[in-house]
């Protein structure tokens, strides 16, 4: 398994909210990826994103050596809800009470992806020359177009795209959703926040992934056309080749 990542604060914000997590312990039987995307204005957000992929990291750690078989479902929704409760923590009595972050993170095995994600960061998989975004996204506009009532470009004019309505931060116990997929050896795994799927349409991505250059090199050439594209965002991807 081979992984790259590139983050960037985009040509509007000063500041790169964005934050990003890679392991993969030979001990632990499974790598685990994450992206998150700060919610709160200017450093409140980093604050939160960071926050969260640290629990994650460290959460990890703790797996290697462990002796006894490790759920990743399990894993993932109890990891997001320590996650919440440290942006919770180091919320209150500061003046950012309104922090905190989407979050999009893959437990990767031998043989399958099992991802959670709160929010609008996304998880993408390419896979028999196809690509397909496995997350759903949680924002006003995702869900009045999941309903019927209106079409996406509808929704986005009337609610906007990036009003989200799940993170951690934001709520005492948090839900999420979980989704597994299986994958075979030569596909791509990709994680990012909104700054590249906003400006990056699935077509523009999977064009992207389909060169097979390493995973790094992907990484970078995403950020870049998502930058040439007007780069509204802080922007972050995560590749993984499986």
């Amino acid at each position: 398994m081979r992984y790259g990542a590139k983050t960037d604060k985009g040509r509007h914000r000063l500041q790169n909210e964005d934050n990003f997590c890679m392991a993969n312990l030979p001990d632990v039987p499974f790598a685990l990826f994450a992206v998150a995307d700060g919610v709160g204005g200017l450093r409140a957000g980093e604050v939160a994103s960071e926050a969260a992929v640290e629990v994650f990291a460290e959460r990890y750690q703790t797996l290697a050596g462990a002796d006894r078989h490790i759920e990743t479902v399990e894993f993932l929704k109890r990891t997001s809800q320590e996650a919440n409760e440290e942006i919770i923590r180091q919320a209150y009595g500061s003046e950012h009470t309104d922090m905190g972050t989407t979050l999009v993170a893959c437990a990767v095995t031998k043989s399958r992806i099992v991802t959670i994600n709160f929010g609008d960061s996304r998880a993408y998989l390419f896979s028999g020359g196809k690509l397909r975004q496995i997350t759903v996204d949680h924002t006003i506009y995702a869900e009045f177009v999941r309903s019927g009532r209106f079409t996406d470009d509808e929704a986005k004019k009337l609610y906007g795209s990036n009003r989200i309505t799940n993170g951690l931060g934001f709520f005492a116990c948090p839900s999420g959703d979980v989704f597994t997929d299986q994958y075979e050896r030569g596909d791509t795994l990709l994680l990012c926040s909104d700054g590249l799927s906003g400006m990056l349409g699935p077509d523009e991505i999977e064009k992207c992934l389909r060169t097979g250059k390493d995973p790094s090199v992907l990484a970078e050439m995403l950020v870049e056309l998502a930058n040439e594209k007007g780069g509204r965002d802080n922007i972050t991807a995560v590749v993984v080749a499986l």
